[in-house]
């Protein structure tokens, strides 16, 4: 394994060491000593956000900011707003001058998050801005420049977006530079041990509460919801364990989950590994089990949160 990735931060970040998150590493240094715009693409919860400051903060432009911005959280004018800046007087409420990220990250690197839920108008703004390294803000004529680094994130299917337009292609094919597909956990399970790990030490334990049949448990979860998924499970299970050692019995795998590959539609509680039987069907006694277990585990999630 390259050391940059291990010495420098020996719990934080950590990403894996199986062997399809060793080829995205590849990938990942090429990313940080190249100034191209870089493309991340994976599942929610695999750690897209921090695979990008990780980035940036092995690229030429360390020193600098770090701007990010999650492009989901908002639309049309208001993330044109807070792109691109605006003047006083812009619209009602712009009462002085305010500057936006592109024009804050000069010198240093822009991150957009889930850049596939852009609006269109924004987007054709932004191709611009990546092109020429301008931009005006709301309201204002002077064109600015900005010498930013740009690296984007999402979980979506851009090409897929582009066919049904959606999405731009000329801005996809312009940020689709160096393109990182991240996977998602399920994909590398043989990362889940150092997971566990690393966010274990980070919480203050000196000692890993957890023993092989407890992984051997995780493994056999899908984990729709990725690391961020793992990471509020074992948060969850220390919280019930009150300083016991996890054990099967009460490892932070969760009892049920939500459209299970495979078995899309099914109702939250219904269906549990523990109850699928080879040929994919199961028995009204085990369905009926796993009804009441997880009415139960509800019960106790709503007590002990105080809903």
């Amino acid at each position: 394994m390259n050391p940059s990735f291990t010495d420098r931060f020996t719990y934080k970040p950590y990403f894996g060491t199986s062997p399809v998150i060793e080829r995205v590493k590849k990938y990942v240094k090429i990313a940080a000593v190249e100034p191209c715009t870089a493309l991340i693409v994976g599942e929610t919860g695999s750690g897209k956000g921090v695979l990008a400051h990780w980035i940036h903060e092995h690229s030429p432009r360390k020193e600098s900011v770090f701007v990010d911005i999650n492009c989901s959280g908002l639309k049309g004018e208001l993330l044109k707003t807070e792109l691109f800046g605006h003047a006083m007087g812009a619209f009602t409420g712009a009462v002085k001058d305010r500057p936006g990220l592109i024009e804050e990250a000069d010198g240093g690197t822009l991150f957009l998050d889930e850049i596939g839920d852009m609006d269109l108008d924004v987007q054709c703004q932004l191709l611009k801005s990546i092109e020429e390294k301008t931009f005006r803000r709301v309201g204002e004529n002077n064109l600015r420049t900005s010498d930013f680094r740009l690296i984007c994130a999402t979980n979506r299917d851009l090409p897929d977006a582009v066919k049904r337009g959606d999405f731009r292609s000329d801005l996809y094919y312009r940020i689709n530079t160096l393109f990182i597909s991240l996977p998602p956990l399920r994909e590398r399970k043989e990362d889940i041990a150092g997971f566990l790990e690393h966010m274990l030490k980070n919480m203050g334990y000196r000692y890993l509460p957890i023993n092989q049949a407890v992984v051997d448990k995780l493994a056999r979860y899908p984990w729709p919801g990725n690391i961020r998924e793992l990471r509020n499970a074992v948060e969850r299970a220390l919280m019930f364990a009150q300083g016991e050692p996890l054990t099967p019995n009460t490892s932070p795998a969760p009892k049920t989950y939500l459209y299970p590959p495979g078995r899309r539609g099914r109702k939250y509680g219904v269906w549990t590994r523990s109850n699928a039987n080879t040929s994919g069907g199961r028995s009204g006694t085990s369905t009926a089990i796993s009804r009441r277990r997880a009415r139960r585990w509800e019960f106790r999630c709503r007590r002990c949160t105080g809903s």
